[in-house]
């Protein structure tokens, strides 16, 4: 029986809307009423976004949104951003990576089943048009008793994830690291409630995470073991669960003094680069370390990124795509704290003015910032400042190049001065030179979320439908390409055009047939008009009617 056309037109086909996308002061990705709160973003492998966020949209208990934007700004999905998980209790701190075929998986901590002092982890996957693929409001990772905090993802690279946290289910006031990995189907694959990392006397926290280029994970964390102050320690888990160094992690920085505010990277070569807050002299410092993908620290004593007086707080940390990393932090060598930033090479060598370069020493408070990749060596860095003399931030941003020369407006362009106060940004590289950021925001009434993207020279992309009108047919590759599942194409059709789409397999049979008016991105889920899930093969999509038909080739392997 056929499906009626209306209801498989509402499935495959997610609109681009006219004049929407990327506007000075930024796009309000979710403007709902409530507050929307912390944004964490992930390239969406397509060349556009991923940001997710908890949002107070339904009461005083926050669940989990999310929302797909394009390179050119526009949604993907429904406006207001597709609920991830609505469950009781509040469901807070997401994270978000892509799954490779165009979708997103998303985790966060919930309280659903003990509320806020006894969460546990929950994690959902998006298809890429935003559908979500696993059971309603999310699987369930891990319950261990207390509490599960704050987890980080990583790529399995076979359409899951690996994903870590910290865990209070051995002791109530330390907590102790674990991490799960969840395949592509949403089902978990090693043991329940997930596997020991780092379970030892003091506290483990702020567990990061990146892939390790095989399959497993680097995991790195804050470590209270030896009862006097926090060290670094570090541990690469394989896709089947194995840990590959010592027993509860390898030390990489066990110097005296606290430590703080730890971010990292991957070093490119299944390692990582990890940097933090460090309080072995007389004030805050940056410190960083490298480890390598057999779990040996690389640079005697540490790399020492700035020892500059009186104070240097929360590093963030990008690749400079040569084995090391552009490192910016909030300084407070002069007043007030201003924002500099130190590139260190792949053995630890600092590569710019010692201490750092000065990103912006604009009057008032500039912190928290965020770091992304320029693709040349260099790095974008957004900030959030005081400088108009008010109490609210605004956002500010600057590039530097791989010698640490500015490249934008001396102490950075504005990237917002609304009304309210906008903070918290995040950022990565557009790979193009420049940027996507995403912010909670305060111009409206409530907290919203906010984003922008900035190419190579500092301003804003043009939005759809500012550019020359479409003319002829167009019709890109689908992606990904062969699929199992689902793929995607991107169509443009001259003004007020209808087209028809059909796909044909290598003997020229039409297997399904679809209409379409607009420019649209359009999924499709391989199968025939019946519903059926069409066989491994070669297929063809063709848009006929609108002018000179298109034809592209696809592979479907199951």
């Amino acid at each position: 029986m056929l499906r009626p056309l209306a209801t498989a037109l509402t499935l495959l086909f997610v609109p681009l809307v006219a004049h929407a996308g990327w506007v000075p002061g930024g796009f309000g990705v979710c403007t709902e009423t409530g507050a929307q709160n912390f944004p964490a973003t992930s390239p969406d492998g397509a060349g556009g976004m991923f940001v997710t966020w908890y949002d107070y949209r339904s009461g005083t208990h926050p669940d989990i949104y999310a929302q797909r934007l394009n390179a050119a700004g526009v949604p993907q999905w429904t406006a207001g951003g597709v609920a991830v998980c609505v469950a009781t209790d509040d469901q807070l701190l997401p994270s978000v990576i892509a799954d490779g075929a165009g979708g997103a998986i998303i985790a966060w901590h919930d309280g659903r089943t003990g509320g806020v002092n006894n969460a546990d982890i929950y994690a959902q996957k998006l298809s890429a048009a935003g559908v979500p693929q696993w059971t309603a409001d999310g699987v369930l990772i891990s319950s261990g008793a207390r509490n599960q905090f704050v987890p980080k993802l990583a790529s399995d690279g076979a359409g899951g994830a690996i994903i870590t946290w910290y865990d209070y289910r051995n002791n109530f006031s330390t907590p102790d690291v674990y991490a799960q990995r969840v395949n592509a189907a949403g089902v978990v694959q090693w043991l329940a409630d997930g596997i020991e990392i780092a379970v030892m006397q003091g506290s483990q926290i702020g567990p990061r995470i990146v892939a390790d280029g095989a399959g497993g994970a680097v995991i790195v964390w804050l470590d209270f073991r030896s009862l006097t102050h926090y060290e670094v320690y570090a541990q690469r888990v394989t896709s089947a669960g194995a840990v590959q160094w010592s027993a509860n992690g390898n030390a990489i920085s066990t110097s005296s003094g606290l430590k703080f505010n730890l971010e990292m990277i991957s070093d490119g070569s299944g390692g990582a680069i990890a940097t933090w807050q460090d309080h072995r002299g007389a004030s805050t410092d940056i410190y960083a370390q490298r480890v390598s993908f057999s779990g040996v620290a690389q640079w005697a004593g540490d790399a020492a990124v700035c020892t500059e007086g009186s104070h240097q707080d929360y590093p963030t940390i990008a690749t400079d795509g040569a084995h090391g990393a552009v490192i910016s932090w909030e300084d407070g060598r002069v007043s007030g704290f201003d924002i500099y930033a130190q590139r260190i090479n792949a053995s630890g060598v600092a590569q710019w003015t010692p201490n750092g370069v000065a990103v912006c020493a604009a009057s008032g408070a500039q912190d928290r910032t965020g770091t992304a990749s320029d693709g040349s060596g260099g790095a974008i860095v957004v900030w959030q400042d005081r400088r108009s003399g008010g109490s609210n931030y605004d956002l500010y941003a600057q590039r530097l190049n791989a010698a640490g020369v500015a490249q934008w407006t001396a102490d950075g362009i504005v990237i917002t001065t609304a009304s309210g106060e906008q903070r918290f940004p995040v950022i990565f590289s557009d790979g193009s030179a420049g940027a996507f950021l995403a912010w909670q925001d305060a111009r409206n009434a409530d907290v919203d979320i906010y984003a922008q993207r900035l190419n190579g020279s500092g301003s804003i992309p043009s939005a759809v439908g500012d550019g020359p009108s479409i003319s002829r047919v167009t019709l890109s590759p689908n992606v990904p390409n062969p699929f199992s599942n689902q793929t995607a194409f991107d169509i443009g059709l001259p003004q007020n055009a209808h087209a028809e789409i059909g796909v044909y397999d290598v003997t020229g049979r039409l297997v399904r047939r679809m209409a379409v008016a607009g420019s649209r991105r359009i999924e499709f889920d391989g199968r025939d008009n019946d519903g059926r899930a069409l066989p491994s093969g070669v297929y063809f999509f063709r848009v006929s009617g609108a002018g000179e038909p298109v034809t592209r080739k696809m592979v479907i392997a199951r």
